[in-house]
């Protein structure tokens, strides 16, 4: 099924769907349905943990879809759109690494999370006809499961469009009307009417329209509206980061907070804070694996700087980066230092401050 003909199942939009406030209650239904457990209980449990979950900076494709956490399990959701020959093994990478998240002394392996990882699918994996693969471990011979550390579910949306809408409507478990929305490219008549009386999904199908940035189905989401907003996004993110970094810079220089609050147009409480969350990052200070949202959104501005579009991020670095060299020069530090803490030449610097 071609990715392009599904507008909740674009790449901007399904993520964003799952983690809005609707999208939160959608995926405690999810998971209730699965599990076979109470939503409530799910739902006044459920806390967004950020999905960059390599333990390791160098691990290639470490940023999930989408991660939630309960008291009794570590939930990761991946939305594929066709199937890649990385795909299970990159899967599998999650479930570890969210796992081995939790080990910081051998005491926690008796209080590790289960991980549950369901994978919505644009196929049909197994090619078996199902709407719902179970993964867990088994002994092959017995059929007898282990007590694991992790399920995983691969759910497909093939099977709801070769099932069709009357049958969904008439024969339709819950969860098969619940994730019927994302494969929908026809009309809005069809949507209402199957969840007619259903406010519930009203509300996941406003959300999703609202993410999509559309107002009827079909539409599909114009690449160059979206390639300038995201230009624009990444700009602002990169004046963001660029400026912590040379924050980092003048501080490991021994430079006082109080000039380089003032250089960088910051208090010197902002200042000391993004010292000292750059201390986490670096693991000079213990950095927790759960995040409130503000520094949720703070790795999220670093993750988009750094996967942003080159124009963008190559913008905002050298707007910043001009205004910290002004700021510096008219406070009378020499050319010679600021050349230093902006890692430019001396004649790179003088041309800016010559420009200004």
């Amino acid at each position: 099924m071609p990715r392009s003909n599904y507008v909740f199942l674009h790449d901007k939009v399904a993520k964003k769907i799952f983690k809005s406030k609707v999208g939160k209650e959608l995926t405690a239904k999810i998971v209730g349905e699965l599990l076979d457990e109470d939503y409530h209980v799910i739902l006044d449990n459920l806390i967004p943990v950020h999905e960059e979950i390599g333990l390791s900076s160098k691990l290639i494709d470490s940023k999930a879809d989408v991660t939630y956490e309960t008291d009794k399990i570590l939930l990761n959701i991946e939305i594929n759109y066709d199937y890649g020959p990385n795909r299970k093994a990159q899967e599998f990478s999650y479930i570890c690494e969210l796992f081995l998240k939790q080990i910081k002394h051998k005491d926690d392996y008796t209080t590790t999370k289960q991980v549950v990882q369901i994978v919505i699918e644009n196929y049909d994996f197994f090619k078996a006809n199902r709407f719902i693969y179970e993964m867990v471990l088994k002994e092959k011979t017995l059929n007898l499961e282990e007590d694991t550390v992790y399920k995983k579910y691969h759910i497909s949306l093939e099977y709801l469009e070769k099932m069709g809408y009357t049958k969904i409507v008439n024969e339709g478990t819950k969860l098969q009307k619940m994730l019927t929305f994302l494969t929908y490219k026809d009309t809005n008549s069809m949507l209402n009417e199957l969840y007619k009386g259903d406010d519930f999904m009203a509300e996941v199908i406003k959300e999703a329209k609202q993410i999509a940035g559309i107002e009827k189905l079909p539409l599909y989401l114009d690449d160059d509206r979206i390639r300038k907003l995201d230009q624009e996004y990444h700009f602002n993110n990169g004046v963001e980061k660029n400026k912590h970094e040379m924050i980092i810079n003048l501080h490991n220089n021994k430079v006082p907070i109080e000039i380089i609050a003032k250089s960088a147009e910051l208090s010197i409480e902002e200042v000391e804070k993004i010292i000292k969350e750059a201390k986490q990052i670096a693991g000079i200070e213990k950095l927790p694996l759960y995040l409130d949202d503000d520094r949720i959104r703070k790795l999220d501005q670093e993750y988009h700087f750094n996967n942003g579009f080159e124009q963008g991020v190559e913008q905002g670095i050298e707007k910043i980066k001009r205004e910290m060299i002004i700021n510096m020069h008219n406070d009378n530090v020499p050319i010679s230092t600021i050349s230093k803490y902006a890692n430019l030449s001396i004649e790179e610097v003088e041309r800016i401050i010559n420009k200004s």
